[in-house]
């Protein structure tokens, strides 16, 4: 047998290492990184936010035909356009008190924007409703220079043929003229009732000081001598925005908020106008828009 000679020391050591240097569990060797995993340390999931209170009823909107053409008129007004009047009116019309053909009032339009090179025009505060042919739409129309001058006017829009025209055209100039009382049904007393509470007219100043393109109004939807249900909000240019809800039943007014569905306060005087024009004891029978 051959001896082997005595190990050097410094090599026993080096034998150690690499040896050592083998093995899995050594705690000292550098182990691959492993990615973190930030599942594990994630926020909880948010929990879901309550929804609002649901309007008490769906919000309704104007039929479509409606606000455009009464929009279309008024932007051919303020543009001074008079053949973009061409296809809203009907061929038989009571302008302002007289009976004209459609195109007898384009040439009085052409004739007045010709006098008025400055003329501008446009409406808020309005208010559609229905009537048997069509509808009626009332406003506070601003004309003449720099829109400067504001008169309470109204159309009368009717279908002929599956479309609507204007068949009349007028404001309350005329109608003190022509000494036509004016209407006084239980929408009208509802709408005005519903205008004088004070959280419908600090939201109104508001959205006219931030949103001067939107134009407060109303729409009736449903009514007789006793009962109305009908919406006040906001017309912008493409829709009517409900933004409060106004209900009479046998006299008695409501005025709830469209959003939260809040039933508002209405002064007792407001509501005792109500309750005896709703009744007929304030009504006066008016003809005509």
């Amino acid at each position: 047998m051959t001896r082997l000679g005595r190990v050097p020391f410094s090599a026993f050591w080096t034998l150690l290492i690499l040896v050592s240097g083998c093995r899995r569990d050594d705690p000292f060797a550098i182990k691959p990184h492993k990615p973190y995993d930030d599942t594990r340390a994630a926020a909880p999931a948010p929990t879901p936010a309550v929804p609002a209170p649901a309007p008490t009823r769906p919000a309704k909107r104007p039929e479509n035909p409606v606000q455009r053409l009464v929009m279309a008129w008024n932007a051919a007004l303020d543009s001074q356009d008079v053949n973009q009047l061409v296809p809203l009116y009907g061929p038989r019309i009571l302008f302002y008190g007289v009976k004209r053909n459609s195109e007898q009032v384009l040439e009085t339009k052409r004739r007045q924007l010709k006098r008025s090179p400055d003329y501008r025009q446009r409406i808020d505060n309005v208010r559609i409703a229905r009537s048997p042919n069509g509808y009626v739409v009332e406003f506070d129309k601003w004309s003449g220079p720099k829109a400067g001058s504001r008169v309470r006017a109204r159309l009368v829009l009717e279908t002929i043929a599956g479309r609507l025209f204007i068949a009349e055209e007028s404001d309350a100039v005329t109608d003190r003229r022509l000494r036509k009382p004016p209407r006084n049904t239980c929408a009208d007393a509802a709408l005005s009732a519903a205008a004088g509470v004070s959280a419908i007219m600090r939201e109104q100043e508001r959205v006219a000081a931030e949103m001067p393109g939107v134009s407060p109004g109303g729409i009736v939807y449903q009514a007789d001598d006793s009962n109305v249900e009908a919406g006040s909000g906001f017309f912008h240019a493409e829709r009517f925005e409900a933004r409060w809800w106004i209900d009479v039943v046998a006299g008695e007014i409501t005025v709830r908020d469209a959003l939260t569905g809040d039933i508002l306060p209405v002064a007792e005087e407001e509501r005792e106008r109500v309750r005896q024009t709703c009744s007929g004891a304030d009504r006066t029978d008016a003809g005509g828009g």
